[in-house]
């Protein structure tokens, strides 16, 4: 099911701002959600049910509220006609910052690095978002196309994490088990 409880108790914002409280930020990330990422994963299951899975996973680790949001629309940008200035206008600079540095601009070598590079400079939170993400599509991504390119990512991302969390944080450690699972898979696929 794609529906989530989001009464998450670890919340850390200020009880009410102009765009709401830290309950009304959750619904209204998990109802815009819910109205755009209605399309199947490659991966398996459906956009929303893997943005519900990222910002529950973010919430569960104690993540203020802002970051949750983020988690919850971190593909919204990429896959609905909803832009950054919709999600600053509606979440805020906070909420709408995170997004935006979460949304890769094109296809292709010269984008990926280009947003690899922009990840790797905007500080904690968007590669702790980032990382979660990977982690859960590391662990569908035998279904794709080429899964060996996205373990090859995988890597790229798992870097950029250790350098800013560090090693030992929690998200670079799962982060590598799922990593080191999809490689484990791939080395007995036939080449």
């Amino acid at each position: 099911s794609d529906m989530i409880t989001l009464s998450f108790p670890y919340t850390v914002m200020p009880p009410h701002n102009q765009y709401g409280s830290a309950e009304d930020l959750l619904h209204k990330a998990h109802d815009l959600a819910a109205q755009y990422m209605k399309k199947d994963r490659r991966g398996g299951g459906t956009m929303l049910g893997h943005c519900l899975h990222v910002a529950t996973e973010l919430a569960h680790a104690g993540q203020p509220t802002p970051v949750i949001c983020a988690g919850m629309l971190h593909d919204i940008v990429e896959d609905s006609p909803v832009t950054v200035a919709y999600i600053d206008a509606m979440f805020g600079g906070d909420i709408g910052h995170l997004v935006d540095v979460l949304t890769k601009r094109g296809a292709g070598s010269k984008h990926e690095r280009r947003y690899l590079e922009r990840l790797a400079v905007a500080g904690p939170q968007p590669i702790t978002i980032k990382l979660v993400d990977n982690t859960h599509n590391l662990q569908g991504c035998m279904h794709l196309k080429r899964p060996r390119e996205y373990v090859k990512y995988g890597k790229k991302i798992q870097k950029i994490g250790a350098d800013i969390l560090g090693e030992n944080n929690p998200f670079v450690l799962t982060h590598l088990r799922a990593l080191r699972s999809a490689e484990a898979e791939l080395a007995n696929m036939p080449a």
